[in-house]
């Protein structure tokens, strides 16, 4: 028998109410799921479905998501905690990878679910029992940071492959070094970014930390350095750029450090240190948005921002004017101006409180945007908050 809107509707207005506990409600979840699935199974295939067909299956999915936002925000403490059973302090991907085998009526598998995904991870985040932990574990240093701690404070640098960190006096050198893809970023430049970021905070003796792209080959011969090329578009279709490998580790690991500071188990205190952004060239799509989490930027005047956000590209003197960079500098004296402006950042910072859970939810969520249309796709203009310096505020930006 075809499923018909009626059936939708009358499944839909029987959906469970969840006030019971964990057991009972997961029951009736299950229930409800499933019989939504079965009047999925009564529509055609999807490649014969007409569009009333296609309406009614949105329903039932829309359905779903409702069903399992219901469940999760009552529940959302005790699913962080069978989780944490099976890995102490969870970061965001093992939520997702656990969360599959645990609850698989919660979060679904595959690349199509990746919304699904993010509503999972949004209402662990969401909820007061769960999300601080859930965003403490993502500004946790690395292992591998802790591993290669002891070296880099004997040598001052450290090649962890597509970036690399080096000391100069008081100072923190984190270079992104793709040049094979322009300096566009993926899962694994992520990763490495994100140990590098980790290495500058950890480090006792350094008191500000600088973020340049490395050398890119130009066309015509010769290289010039990239901040960022923005989302690896190729590597989106080849899988290398994920929902969890490069959205969350990037928004909730890299830049929340950078905004926000480290929170190291071992220590009281969060480990916060000023931070400047050096632009060569070029920041493109997701590296232009992220110069808001940076204390100062430094631009060239040669420099451009290119980002959906903007109608066109932005100048240095655009930059300037938006509140995108705070200082400009001749282009062949860019080496100088950056040392220059550690210097003077060293002395520059004022405690930096994240945002509150709801609003981080609400991020997690915003920032499939990146995955799903990369840097090239029309996006409305962010929201921008201004600091007392005048620039965006990246913690009052994701408020």
């Amino acid at each position: 028998m075809m499923t018909s809107a009626p059936d939708v509707a009358y499944w839909i207005v029987g959906a469970p109410v969840f006030r019971d506990g964990w057991q009972t409600d997961r029951a009736r979840l299950g229930t409800h799921l499933g019989d939504g699935v079965e009047l999925l199974q009564h529509l055609p295939p999807e490649p014969a479905r007409d569009p009333q067909h296609r309406l009614t299956a949105h329903y039932v999915h829309e359905e779903f998501r409702q069903a399992r936002a219901g469940f999760l925000a009552r529940h959302a403490g005790e699913i962080h905690r069978r989780i944490a059973e099976r890995h102490a302090e969870p970061r965001m991907a093992d939520l997702l990878r656990i969360g599959e085998v645990l609850f698989p009526e919660l979060v679904p598998a595959g690349p199509d679910h990746t919304l699904d995904q993010a509503l999972f991870v949004a209402a662990l985040v969401r909820d007061p029992e769960s999300g601080p932990m859930v965003v403490d574990a993502m500004r946790a240093p690395t292992r591998r940071a802790l591993r290669l701690l002891a070296d880099f404070r004997r040598s001052g640098r450290t090649d962890l492959g597509r970036a690399h960190v080096r000391r100069v006096g008081a100072s923190a050198h984190v270079t992104l070094a793709n040049p094979e893809a322009g300096n566009a970023e993926d899962d694994v430049s992520l990763a490495d970014l994100e140990v590098a970021v980790d290495l500058a905070l950890l480090h006792d003796d350094i008191r500000v930390a600088v973020l340049r792209g490395g050398p890119v080959p130009g066309p015509a011969g010769g290289s010039r350095r990239v901040f960022s090329a923005g989302v690896d578009a190729a590597g989106v279709e080849r899988g290398a750029v994920t929902f969890a490998g490069f959205v969350l580790r990037r928004e909730f690991g890299v830049l929340a450090k950078i905004a926000w500071g480290l929170v190291d188990p071992g220590r009281a205190a969060v480990i916060s240190k000023p931070w400047l952004a050096a632009v060569d060239t070029v920041a493109a799509g997701c590296g232009a948005d992220a110069l808001a989490a940076f204390d100062r930027v430094l631009v060239a005047a040669d420099a451009h921002a290119v980002s959906p956000a903007y109608e066109t590209p932005l100048d240095a003197a655009a930059m300037l004017a938006r509140g995108l960079a705070d200082a400009v500098a001749d282009p062949d004296a860019m080496d100088a101006a950056v040392d220059r402006e550690a210097a003077h950042l060293q002395t520059r910072r004022g405690p930096v409180v994240p945002p509150g859970l709801g609003a981080l939810a609400g991020r997690v969520q915003e920032q499939l945007w990146w995955l799903r249309h990369g840097k090239d796709a029309a996006r409305p203009a962010p929201a921008t908050n201004r600091n007392e310096a005048g620039r965006p505020d990246v913690v009052r930006r994701m408020t």
